[in-house]
């Protein structure tokens, strides 16, 4: 039996350029390799991507007319994986996981890193698992829904969607609105050019420079605000409030911990919960409802 596996894993590394094997304890890859896909991109108005685990990081860039990518494979013996990049009409595909069933990862050994270069103007869309993510300039929208692992984004040109489960959040320069659901983990968010809307579990969370109005429901963490142009809306069941430099009307309605409010264009809460409230240089309406 012992034979037979070396054999096996020999006839791999002769199938595939740069593959290294490991054979011995169970819960190590039985084989790691590296491959490349290529698509062109002509036709195409969307990249979708699936993956069980691993990293992803994918880069917009401006003129490229194709989709290029490479892989990092950890998987076993079987190869009981899947990596593939196809075209369906006006869309591209990337899948990368374990088993032939998505949403059923398989071995817990496989795991697969990409990173993908692709045409700066194509919209994006991001079904991942546990993992990684790193999105830079896209200019079309984006849409995430990733089960655990940090993500960052920066430099979007259209609107960006985001259902995360757990991983801390960085998400900067995005020229439309954003749309947060997450349950777990700090969220970052400045320079946005539209609405933001965050519906938060657990986590700190910090929200700056924003062109339209901001819509937080937030869990647990401490909650800071600042230069945002439009309507800005707080339901806050517990951890400290700072919301300054807002060129509109502030709603606050909050479970426990302080508030700290400065420089806004009206103020109403409706229920300050526990915990000291600050409040200075409102130029409009207050409303303080304990």
């Amino acid at each position: 039996m012992k034979l037979k596996a070396i054999a096996s894993a020999l006839l791999v590394s002769l199938s595939l350029s740069g593959c290294v094997i490991h054979v011995g304890k169970s819960h190590a890859a039985d084989v790691e390799f590296k491959e490349e896909l290529t698509l062109n991109a002509d036709s195409i108005n969307q990249l979708l991507v699936e993956n069980g685990s691993g990293s992803i990081n994918i880069i917009g860039v401006e003129g490229q007319t194709s989709i290029s990518v490479k892989a990092h494979v950890w998987t076993d013996d079987d190869r009981s994986h899947k990596l593939s990049l196809t075209q369906s009409g006006d869309e591209a595909r990337l899948v990368a996981y374990a088993s032939n069933s998505f949403g059923s990862w398989g071995s817990s050994n496989t795991k697969i890193d990409i990173d993908v270069t692709m045409p700066k103007h194509l919209a994006l869309s991001i079904s991942d698992g546990s993992g990684s993510i790193n999105v830079e300039s896209i200019g079309s929208d984006l849409d995430i829904d990733d089960g655990s692992g940090s993500i960052e984004l920066s430099d979007v040109g259209g609107s960006v969607k985001v259902n995360d489960g757990s991983g801390n959040l960085t998400i900067e320069k995005v020229s439309n609105n954003l749309d947060i659901t997450d349950g777990s983990g700090n969220i970052n968010i400045r320079d946005i050019g539209g609405d933001v809307v965050v519906n938060d579990g657990s986590g700190d969370l910090s929200i700056q420079n924003i062109k339209g109005g901001v819509d937080v429901d937030d869990g647990s963490g401490s909650l800071s605000i600042k230069n945002v142009d439009g309507f800005t809306k707080v339901l806050d069941d517990s951890g400290n409030l700072s919301i300054k430099n807002i060129m509109n009307k502030v709603y606050i309605e909050d479970g426990s911990g302080d508030i700290t409010v400065k420089n806004t264009k009206g103020l109403e809460i409706n229920g300050s919960g526990s915990g000291q409230l600050y409040i200075k240089e409102i130029n409009g309406p207050v409303s303080l409802d304990d």
